[in-house]
Parts: structure tokens; C-alpha cells; sequence
């Protein structure tokens, strides 16, 4: 066989062969693309998951701030009106503890703002503003605090009055009104005392309070709204307007 034979023969073997390897090559190479492919969705597809679990983790968070300034805004219109009843009825010249009855209001308490319902806020560089989400509510839950403390001793001296006093008179089914003399009457002037100081501390601290609450969670709001885009839910949220 010669030469010339020899190597029409290989190359009769290895063209088929070589279309093939070439085939597989290919086949392979497809593949490769579509599992490279198929991965790349699924990344995206968890990127998205994650950003979508994170943008209600975050809207939770909001509404802890939202209802931390109703608590605050109601229980500052509670007191206003209160004051405003009383003068309306020609009765300003009464002390300020006469004037705010027990103060109604419910006594949930939210869960402490967790990390994960703030932790964009730090990925967000607004470092500022997750230690102000994390002040009010503490300040939301120190004023709830206070109010029920207030109930407590206005309930108590109302008690006091009515049980000590030699001439009881309710106005309007609230207001007591009585003439008490010697120790009952140093007594009871002490209750005042501590109820006005404590009714005055919140009236304070309500008036910059109501203000810091709405505009933490208005800017918690809109940094939510631009971190997350449309994967944090829509919420109108406005101020409290007398």
C-alpha cells in the first residue's frame, strides 16, 4: 500500500471523526451557555427574592414608626382638647390636673425596630437617621409610660377627694371639686403638685415629639421608596391635623 493509500485512509477516518469532536465541542460549548445562563436567572431571580424580602421587612419597620406617632400625635390632641374644653366652658381658672381626665388610649406596644427592618438605612449611608427611628420609638414608649402613671395618680387623687372631702361636687360627672382641711388637704395638695409636674414634663416633651415622629418616619418613608423602588408598598402617610 502506498503512502498516497495510507493517508487517504487516515484522512477518511479522521474527517468523521473530527466533525465529530467538532459537534461535541459545540454541543458542549451550548451547554455551557445555558447552564452559565440558567445560573445568571437564578442569581438575578434571588437578588430580586432578597430585595423583595427586604423591602417588607423595611415597610414593617414603617409601620412601627407610623403607629408610634399616632400614639404620640393622639395623645398630644387628648390633652389639647382637654384644655380647650375646659376654657370653652369658663372653666381656665381650674389647675392644669383638673382640667385632662384620664388619659384613654390602648396599651400595645410594639417590638423594638430589628435589624433587619432597618438595616438598608446603613447600606442607604443614613447611619443619622437609624439612630433617630430607634430614639422615638423608645421615647414613643417612655411617653406611654408616662401617661399611665398620670392615670394612675389622677385616678388617685380623684379617689382621695371624693372619699376625704367635706363638700364633694362632680362637674360634669369628672371634675372634683371639694374643700379638705389640715393633712388631708397638705395631702392633696402634694398629688396636685406631682400631677401638674408630670402633666407639664409631657406636654414638653409632646410638642417636640410629635414633630420628630412624623418627620423620622416620613424620611424613613422616602429612603424606603428610593432604596427599594416599587417593591416597597405605596402608603399615604400625613400628618395628624386637629
Amino acid at each position: 500500500m502506498g503512502a498516497t493509500e495510507t493517508f487517504s485512509i487516515i484522512q477518511d477516518l479522521l474527517l468523521p471523526f473530527g466533525a465529530v469532536l467538532f459537534g461535541g465541542l459545540l454541543s458542549l460549548g451550548g451547554t455551557f451557555l445555558a447552564l452559565r445562563s440558567s445560573h445568571s436567572l437564578d442569581v438575578e431571580r434571588s437578588k430580586a427574592e432578597t430585595k423583595k424580602n427586604e423591602a417588607e421587612e423595611a415597610f414593617s419597620g414603617f409601620m412601627k414608626l407610623m403607629n408610634t406617632y399616632n400614639e404620640i400625635a393622639n395623645l398630644k390632641r387628648h390633652i389639647d382638647q382637654a384644655f380647650d374644653s375646659a376654657d370653652s366652658e369658663g372653666l381656665d381658672q381650674l389647675p392644669p390636673w383638673a382640667k385632662v381626665m384620664a388619659i384613654v388610649g390602648h396599651t400595645h406596644k410594639d417590638e423594638a425596630l430589628s435589624s433587619k427592618e432597618t438595616s438598608f438605612l446603613i447600606r442607604a449611608k443614613e447611619s443619622e437617621l437609624l439612630n433617630r427611628v430607634h430614639l422615638i420609638q423608645r421615647r414613643g414608649w417612655n411617653m406611654q409610660a408616662t401617661s399611665e402613671k398620670y392615670n394612675e395618680l389622677r385616678m388617685q387623687l380623684d379617689a382621695f377627694l371624693k372619699e376625704n372631702a367635706e363638700d364633694t361636687e362632680l362637674g360634669d360627672g369628672t371634675i372634683v371639686q371639694g374643700i379638705l382641711e389640715g393633712r388631708k388637704a397638705q395631702i392633696a395638695k402634694l398629688e396636685e403638685v406631682k400631677l401638674n409636674s408630670l402633666l407639664g414634663q409631657m406636654m414638653d416633651f409632646l410638642e417636640a415629639d410629635e414633630k420628630e415622629a412624623f418627620n423620622a418616619a416620613s424620611e424613613f418613608k422616602e429612603i424606603a421608596t428610593k432604596h427599594f423602588g416599587t417593591d416597597f408598598p405605596e402608603f399615604a402617610f400625613q400628618k395628624d391635623i386637629d
